[in-house]
């Protein structure tokens, strides 16, 4: 067991029986339906797969506005539903979702169809079961890279830091909480393969975990990158390393893992919209330009802005530079230096697109899917800052309890989810937001 022998195995057990919690308490008090917006796109391909038995989601969103219907390409004929999100949320639930549609037939759900409310809350469960093991994943293959105690206290605060906190527990009908785990699996596989026996299997295993994180969200493709250098590494970063005929070898295997499902995603996009690749943001007329004012509004505007809602990931960044201080960690400095591209990158795209705030959104939402990247810049600051270690804890304490008290406002209706650009708060006044 990889929490047994360390004292600070108990803070991540407490995340875990936390994070139970407060899934348990959102089963039985929430109703476990699609709200007709995002999350019924992902919901749709598993709805098709076990009510109409195919992979044609236009039934299940039919009538959507958010979903419109186009004519079918080709000789084919007819018309089919813009569904732009990819089928990896459905495909993670779909064991779940089955055995509800199993347990429902003898209940009086019988015949609802995948959205009975049994159904939906199997999926739920599936998705919290998703949750639960990445956190467990991220800590375990954090350990390994710098300590028991940075890791622990990393993924805690990385989880309450950011949008993993609320996407993994109040919306599990979106894909960000599946996105997140399967990327923490994906990185726990690339760092194991190098560590356990046998690694063929720990890196066929990246590459179902990495497939299901590019077919829940195609973005996917940039956060991965860093645990390819892991996975052909031996988890030790050294180019002497990079080229080697095991690195070959678990890059194969890796490559099998991914096929099976990448492959049925692009063989349903080819049959429903006629290319084997779909850019189904660009098809709904969403797109990329870069704006200076609106990348600003992006890191600090009180509408989710990054910065200002997520603090605790000023702390990651200065983690990541670390490794390039303490010639100690000389072997995470490609690791953390693909980390820091990578969110570069990201707030670049984020910050250049029209709709920079994410609407109804718990905080910045695509921090849950950078989750595995915070948790390790904040286990290399708090590995690197020992002799500082508690004042440097209290500080990303303080910094990640912004973000909860920001997502915690909206999840009690008192922050809107949405852009109004006018909140009141009680007993504060009304404040103005730009």
């Amino acid at each position: 067991m990889p929490l047994k022998g360390s004292s600070w195995r108990w803070l991540i057990v407490l995340q875990i029986i936390f994070l139970v919690a407060l899934q348990v308490l959102n089963l039985f008090k929430a109703v476990p339906k699609p709200n007709r917006a995002d999350d019924s796109g992902y919901y749709a391909w598993a709805q098709s797969w076990l009510d109409d038995h195919d992979c044609d989601p236009t039934n299940q969103l039919a009538g959507n506005p958010l979903f419109p219907i186009i004519k079918r390409p080709g000789n084919g004929g007819g018309s089919v539903v813009l569904n732009k999100y990819p089928i990896g949320w459905s495909a993670a639930v779909f064991p779940a979702m089955a055995t509800g549609e199993f347990l429902s037939r003898s209940t009086s759900q019988a015949g609802m169809g995948a959205l009975a409310p049994l159904v939906v809350q199997c999926a739920w469960i599936g998705v919290y079961l998703w949750c639960i093991a990445g956190i467990w994943a991220a800590y375990d293959g954090l350990r390994l890279l710098t300590d028991a105690r940075s890791s622990a206290c990393a993924v805690a605060l990385a989880w309450l830091g950011t949008s993993a906190f609320a996407y993994s527990w109040k919306s599990p009908g979106m894909a960000h909480g599946v996105s997140m785990s399967a990327i923490c699996l994906a990185y726990w596989c690339a760092i194991r393969a190098g560590r356990s026996r046998p690694d063929a299997w720990f890196s066929f295993a990246w590459g179902i975990f990495a497939s299901i994180a590019i077919c829940t969200r195609t973005l996917n493709v940039l956060i991965l990158i860093p645990s390819v250098l892991l996975l052909i590494s031996n988890g030790r970063i050294n180019p002497v390393h990079l080229m080697n005929r095991k690195s070959f070898f678990r890059m194969g295997m890796a490559i099998l893992g991914m096929l099976p499902l990448i492959l049925f995603q692009a063989s349903i996009w080819h049959s429903l919209y006629g290319v084997w690749y779909f850019n189904g943001y660009a098809a709904n007329h969403e797109g990329f330009a870069f704006n200076a004012a609106n990348l600003m509004l992006f890191l600090f505007s009180t509408q989710k802005g990054f910065l200002l809602w997520h603090p605790v990931v000023i702390l990651a960044v200065l983690g990541l530079l670390t490794p390039f201080l303490a010639a100690g960690a000389a072997s995470l400095r490609f690791v953390a230096f693909s980390c820091l591209v990578l969110i570069v990158v990201t707030v670049l795209l984020y910050g250049s697109w029209s709709f920079w705030s994410l609407g109804n959104a718990y905080g910045a939402r695509w921090t849950a899917d950078l989750f595995w990247v915070w948790a390790f810049g904040l286990a290399c600051l708090f590995s690197s800052a020992r002799s500082a270690f508690r004042a440097t804890a209290i500080a990303a304490v303080c910094l990640a309890m912004v973000s909860v008290l920001w997502i915690g406002g909206q999840i009690a209706n008192r922050v809107p989810l949405d852009d109004q650009l006018d909140i009141t708060f009680p007993h504060w006044g009304r404040v103005q937001l730009p």
